[in-house]
């Protein structure tokens, strides 16, 4: 069953826009509140999908549309140059700030955010990618991560 966020508008501006995982997370928890959900299933970069499971004792899912993540793995990603959401781990003093937001908002568990990304793993993580084009690949427990490659529906692409 689709249920859209709450009070998201139609028309979205930019700062809106930005927010969304805000909206996501006021209606998990209103819908969690009101027993809606056996099971959490969220993007591995909403990060607060594995906290709101536990604070409101359903299982999680996540989903990873790229890679699977460890430390290793970000370190990699945060040193390629340009700038990503991964080059602000080469700034502990911004990673700080964030992760104790983020606490004192109830969206992770620990006080760093790449600790939640990276060691709080649900059973399971879906990879959208085969396991033998993950990065650091005999890293990743078959236990914890189900490899199950992209999510492709076989129509031809349209020109």
């Amino acid at each position: 069953m689709f249920v859209p966020y709450d009070d998201y508008p139609e028309q979205p501006d930019k700062v809106q826009s930005l927010r969304g995982g805000v909206y996501a997370i006021e209606t998990a928890r209103r819908l969690a509140a009101e027993k809606q959900y056996d099971a959490l299933m969220y993007e591995g970069l909403l990060l607060s999908g594995k906290c709101l499971a536990d604070q409101n004792g359903v299982p999680s899912i996540r989903l990873s549309s790229t890679f699977a993540y460890n430390r290793s793995i970000l370190a990699k990603l945060s040193d390629t140059g340009g700038l990503h959401v991964t080059s602000l781990l080469k700034f502990p003093a911004v990673v700080k700030l964030m992760s104790l937001s983020m606490r004192r908002h109830g969206r992770i568990e620990s006080d760093d955010f790449v600790t939640e990304m990276v060691d709080n793993n649900p059973t399971p993580t879906y990879v959208y990618t085969s396991r033998s084009f993950q990065l650091d690949n005999e890293a990743f427990s078959d236990k914890l991560f189900k490899f199950i490659g992209p999510s492709l529906d076989g129509r031809a692409a349209q020109a």
